[in-house]
């Protein structure tokens, strides 16, 4: 049997790697800000999607607490199912 050298990194540094993640992660997120701001509102509907949208930027961020951003899905998922979201909750 052949002997494996137990201190051989195999994928690269791990600290690239992150800072790697985390950049395309922020690129992700301005990407998606820009088409939000994009979006024209053109009904009522646009309107409350728009809203939706720009209520899960501000959860991304960080800007509500587990039982609020609870709150804000369930009520989201009243108007069916948000953009870019798959519902698999069962009612």
């Amino acid at each position: 049997m052949e002997s494996v050298p137990e201190n051989n990194v195999v994928g690269g540094d791990p600290t690239q790697q992150a800072q790697a993640q985390t950049q395309s992660s922020q690129q992700t997120e301005q990407q998606q800000q820009v088409s939000l701001m994009n979006v024209p509102v053109n009904s009522e509907t646009d309107a409350l999607n728009l809203m939706a949208g720009f209520l899960q930027v501000a959860q991304r961020r960080g800007a509500y607490t587990l039982a609020e951003a609870s709150k804000i899905m369930e009520a989201i998922n009243k108007f069916g199912k948000a953009p870019g979201e798959s519902n698999t909750q069962s009612q």
